[in-house]
């Protein structure tokens, strides 16, 4: 993970999935949003996954969630070029959404 991403993208994905203290989910997500505030592109997909899905924790907020992957659309096509295209994302966000 260290590989692709920024150290406070990975603390944070540890904190919200690789652990199971429920009190250290609110860090991870500040930290998803301290990366997104830095303009890292993968922090935007896992941001919108926790408001979309209550992962760390978070209440579910479909308008939030639906905004941080609009915010990755407006990035130039260089931000995005990542490996997760906003498309793709909203794809899988749609078609999971349906199978729940």
């Amino acid at each position: 993970m260290e590989r692709y991403y920024s150290d406070t993208l990975c603390q944070g994905l540890r904190l919200i999935y690789f652990q199971s203290d429920s009190s250290k989910f609110a860090e991870g997500v500040q930290l998803l949003e301290m990366a997104t505030a830095n303009e890292e592109p993968h922090a935007f997909y896992f941001l919108a996954r926790c408001y979309g899905w209550g992962d760390g924790n978070v209440k579910d907020d479909e308008r939030k969630a639906m905004g941080m992957l609009l915010q990755m659309k407006e990035k130039p096509r260089s931000f995005r070029n990542v490996g997760l295209s906003w498309e793709a994302a909203f794809v899988f966000w749609v078609r999971t959404a349906w199978i729940f």
